[in-house]
């Protein structure tokens, strides 16, 4: 099986990212630096993308940003005429640089004594940080606003691009050696010291030129308008992306196109290869940076080759496994759900090593990694658990983007919708259930959407039902024969061991689990008791699940945390992980009768521990949020949630599900708007 490109996605920006710079490889390892139109730049670790802090002053979008060699210092080109000098270790700004128009690009010398800029006033200044109140070096001649200005042959000379011209310029003199003119606008300029190598796009052009005489070396033509490439810096291939959406890595020697794909959401501005050639960031109108593997497959960073389970031992081939967005479109619904091209921004890294507010950047450890985690059946030491902690400011960060995300429209939002149709456990778990209704529960579970309205969308014949019908234990019997007389082979889950509560004797929660599989039972909602995690007993909690998962014997079984009543969102990660390892097949946030039932932050830090159970064991554990869930809306979020955390693969019943017991009506009234215009009357839909 060929392997898939899979990249991180960093997000935390509101607008477009316009630049992005590495550090040199430091004792640290290396550092990347981005620039944002929300005039907010922010410094993460190149190699995994977290996020370390964010540098605040800009009244402006940010155009241009770079680190020095050893990632001590920054500097950043701004809109609101000024460049300025930040130290990266503290965040603090060092010094402010007036300028008398828009500042496009900064850059350092190698000594990081001196700093270039360029900009819309068509001059280059040269700034010595050492005496930051005398009047910068000005070097004139453009005829247009600068868009790029680098440091070359040692800092000897200096390249500038504006809008068709390439110029040299001697350092010495101040005066310009050599221009080289282009047939249209320079769109990227990277100098590569390594071999004197000047990489210049414009249109679909990838050109090569000597650092030094400005003489072509080679080009390469894209298939679509070019805004940035980056040569890697063994020269063995570079990579470059534009206005088609796509990357493309192309052989530096032949010339060949040896891959091209999607991930962002939007037009890529810039690409750059880190300094060791490992892996290439790109950052994307779409307000996110991705991170991308050179070598496909190759653990490093967070990128970790697993064999997924169900995969032959023998015939299986590792390949890499990472959160991020896939990059396929999927047009059938059989298959999954319409790519969402329109999404803006995206989830925050929360393995974050530090914060910053006001420019200070505040050291805080995290470790939401656990070292070592155990499979299913096995559990020598719990030392990990006291390693665990989640940093919740930035998980609440997160989380109130995720509500800020765009609301799709028409037949996206159809699309999005009947995929949500086929996750939901339909629900019904009151004191006043009767054989009756839970009848009616059931048929509606079989024609969720009434079939008009699917065969106005062609749907009609693609089997849309929900994903399971859950009852109490004393109501399986009636739900069982009730869709067996439907002729239907919808799942019944069963909710057992105490629920909602979860005070009862574990004899008692064993006893009702079997009783609820021997009635027909095809999926088990087990609660967790909630005391177990309060007073730091895991090892009791692992066991309890353990012989809940014995009792279910061939029965799917749902975990459930009832998160509301856990204390904190490290206690839910640790829960979470010690659910999965004692055989979970789900976790499920809620029992929805808790005060605090599903929310966003929640289901990040779930989703995140079922991640890194995949990355140790390769099995894969369904998420469930439930509780709460009432609205359309709410349930294509938690669908995009789901896909930007976990991947498009964990999209269908087998490992998504949505609890609840209201929603499916609010869905079929969307669903009816979308066909018909209008919202439909009290007595043209079903009751669910």
């Amino acid at each position: 099986m060929a392997m898939r490109q899979t990249p991180l996605t960093c997000s935390g920006h509101t607008r477009p990212v316009v630049d992005l710079a590495f550090s040199g490889v430091t004792p640290y390892g290396y550092f990347l630096i981005s620039a944002c139109k929300d005039g907010k730049p922010m410094l993460r670790q190149g190699d995994t993308g977290d996020w370390i802090g964010t540098f605040l002053g800009h009244k402006g979008a940010v155009w241009g940003a770079t680190l020095n060699t050893d990632a001590t210092k920054a500097a950043t080109a701004a809109a609101d005429f000024t460049a300025k000098v930040w130290d990266a270790v503290s965040g603090d700004e060092l010094i402010t640089l007036a300028h008398k128009h828009i500042v496009k690009s900064v850059d350092f010398t190698q000594d990081s004594n001196y700093l270039l800029t360029g900009g819309q006033d068509k001059l280059l200044r040269i700034y010595d940080l050492s005496k930051p109140e005398a009047e910068p070096d000005v070097v004139s001649g453009h005829t247009s606003g600068i868009k790029k200005a680098l440091w070359s042959s040692d800092d000897k000379q200096i390249l500038s691009a504006d809008d068709k011209t390439v110029r040299l310029w001697d350092r010495s003199t101040m005066t310009e050696v050599k221009s080289l003119n282009v047939a249209m606008s320079v769109s990227s300029m990277e100098y590569v010291p390594e071999g004197q190598i000047l990489v210049i796009t414009y249109g679909k052009t990838i050109a090569f030129h000597s650092a030094e005489t400005l003489e072509q070396i080679k080009s390469f033509e894209a298939p679509a308008t070019i805004n940035s490439a980056s040569l890697h810096p063994a020269k063995e291939c570079l990579v470059a992306g534009g206005e088609d959406f796509k990357l493309y890595k192309y052989d530096y020697n032949t010339g060949e196109e040896l891959e091209s794909y999607k991930g962002h959401f939007g037009p890529i501005h810039c690409v750059r290869f880190s300094p060791d050639g490992e892996l290439y960031a790109s950052g994307s109108e779409d307000g996110t940076l991705r991170l991308w593997q050179t070598t496909v497959g190759k653990t490093y960073g967070l990128w970790k080759c697993v064999v997924p389970e169900e995969e032959n031992a023998e015939a299986a081939k590792a390949r890499a496994t990472l959160p991020g967005t896939a990059e396929e479109e999927i047009d059938d619904f059989e298959t999954g759900l319409l790519s969402y091209k329109e999404k803006k921004s995206k989830n925050m890294d929360l393995l974050v090593h530090s914060k910053c507010q006001y420019g200070k950047i505040i050291k805080a450890s995290v470790f939401m990694k656990l070292n070592n985690p155990k499979p299913l059946n096995s559990l020598h030491e719990l030392g990990w658990i006291s390693k665990v902690y989640v940093n919740r400011p930035a998980v609440v960060m997160h989380a109130e983007q995720i509500k800020k995300w765009k609301t799709l429209k028409g037949n996206w939002q159809a699309a999005w919708l009947l995929k949500a149709v086929t996750c939901i456990d339909l629900t019904t778990l009151s004191g006043d259930d009767t054989p009756s209704n839970v009848q009616r529960l059931c048929f509606k579970a079989k024609h969720p959407i009434r079939e008009d309205l699917l065969k106005a969308l062609d749907m009609h014949d693609k089997g849309i039902t929900v994903g399971a019908v859950c009852v109490y234990p004393a109501r399986v019997t009636d739900a069982v024969n009730a869709l067996k007389a439907a002729g239907c082979n919808i799942p019944v889950a069963s909710v057992a061991a105490g629920f909602p509560s979860g005070q009862t004797p574990l004899e008692t929660k064993l006893a009702e689990i079997k009783l609820a599989v021997e009635y027909g039972a095809r999926e088990i909602d087990i609660v967790i008791s909630r005391s177990l995690v309060l007073t730091g007993q895991w090892e009791g909690l692992y066991e309890e699940i353990r012989q809940c998962r014995k009792a279910c014997g061939e029965a799917h079984m749902k975990t459930i945390l009832a998160t509301g009543e856990l204390g904190s969102l490290a206690n839910v990660y640790k829960a979470s992980m010690i659910a999965m390892m004692a055989g979970s097949d789900f976790i499920k946030t809620s029992t929805g009768k808790e005060v605090e039932n599903a929310t966003f932050p929640v289901g990040i830090v779930m989703m995140r521990a079922i991640k890194e159970y995949y990355w140790q064991t390769g099995i894969k554990v369904g998420f469930k949020p439930a509780g709460g869930i009432r609205t359309a809306k709410e349930a294509i979020t938690w669908l995009m949630l789901v896909k930007d955390e976990l991947g498009v693969e964990w999209l269908t019943p087998e490992l998504f599900r949505l609890g609840a017991s209201s929603l499916l009506g609010d869905i079929e009234q969307q669903i009816f708007y979308h066909v018909t215009g209008s919202y439909p009357l009290q007595h043209e839909l079903a009751m669910a």
